[in-house]
């Protein structure tokens, strides 16, 4: 029994070292990638394009988890305060945020990916959807969506037997075990995955029209070429966000499903929190990431952000050294 606990509290504690330093990475590179990503998109050349907006959309919610989520699992975790399990509204806020900013961020790079299958049809009825107008209705109806989609959580979640966690034996902890590997994680990055192979295949198999519906259905070959671009930055996104996510669905729906049929041993317990733990922390590390994935594959998304960073210096820093010296 002693050898049992021993395995189990050195598992342990090498999960939870594993997790901070993956976290800490993800704090760091993971803002600087965001700001580099808002700047890249934010670029007068990228607004032609309506998956901007989508990419625009994930950039900010990765952002925000990092800056909410990971910053609580990095700095709060290591402090050793039991704060969570004494107070309930911030054990209601906590789980909150840790589901519903993660899967903002995930609905809106499976919007990035619809979008562009969308952008290779050549039914112009279908590239309407790329307008501006619905392309802004559908990225404010997932914003509202997604977080009403989770304020059972809040409800749900409270202070049972001096922990923070679902009424223990409640019909609650199978809706939630389900909504997370489900809603959460499995439907987003399966539509993802769907979509960019769908992408992929138009591409192969017409390449006469990749952007949105114009009134003259004209194109310029700057415009195809910079839906192209983007096609790819966003396809290598996707696939970088499924195998970031794999661990962690793996083990939670090993812990929501085999768990359930089979009660576990302590051995098996700490075995599947070390993976639940580093998965969790695996698929937060995947939006420190898009930015330097886009950098090295992407020779465009490389130009851009140049251009972005020129821009910026002669624009302002530029300006203040100019005014520095003329004093």
């Amino acid at each position: 029994m002693s050898n049992s606990t021993s395995y189990a509290e050195r598992l342990g504690q090498i999960g939870l070292d594993i997790a901070l330093y993956i976290d800490a990475m993800t704090f760091i590179f993971g803002i600087i990638g965001c700001i580099g990503n808002l700047l890249v998109f934010t670029g007068r050349r990228l607004r032609k394009s309506s998956a901007t907006t989508y990419l625009l959309c994930t950039a900010l919610s990765q952002l925000t988890t990092i800056l909410v989520c990971i910053q609580l699992r990095v700095f709060y975790d290591r402090s050793g305060s039991n704060l969570q399990n004494r107070s309930a509204a911030f054990c209601k806020f906590r789980y909150y945020v840790a589901i519903a900013l993660p899967a903002l961020a995930s609905n809106y790079m499976m919007l990035a990916a619809f979008d562009r299958y969308l952008s290779t049809s050549d039914n112009g009825r279908i590239r309407a959807w790329n307008q501006t107008k619905v392309v802004n209705r559908l990225a404010i109806g997932t914003l509202v969506i997604t977080l009403l989609m989770a304020i059972h959580i809040p409800i749900l979640f409270g202070i049972f037997r001096n922990v923070c966690q679902i009424q223990p034996e409640s019909v609650y902890t199978y809706i939630y075990g389900g909504y997370l590997i489900i809603v959460v994680i499995l439907t987003p990055h399966t539509l993802m995955f769907i979509f960019s192979v769908l992408t992929i295949f138009a591409l192969r198999k017409s390449r006469r029209r990749v952007a949105p519906a114009i009134k003259d259905n004209r194109v310029s070959n700057r415009q195809r070429t910079l839906e192209l671009k983007l096609i790819q930055i966003i396809v290598i996104q996707v696939f970088v966000s499924i195998v970031s996510s794999s661990l962690r669905f793996g083990s939670a729906s090993y812990r929501a499903i085999v768990f359930v049929i089979i009660p576990p041993t302590a051995d098996q317990k700490a075995a599947q929190a070390f993976a639940e733990r580093v998965g969790g922390s695996l698929y937060f590390f995947n939006y420190a990431t898009s930015f330097y994935t886009s950098m090295i594959i992407s020779q465009f998304f490389r130009q851009t952000f140049y251009e972005r960073i020129h821009f910026f210096y002669r624009r302002y820093i530029g300006q203040v050294l100019q005014r520095n010296s003329s004093h």
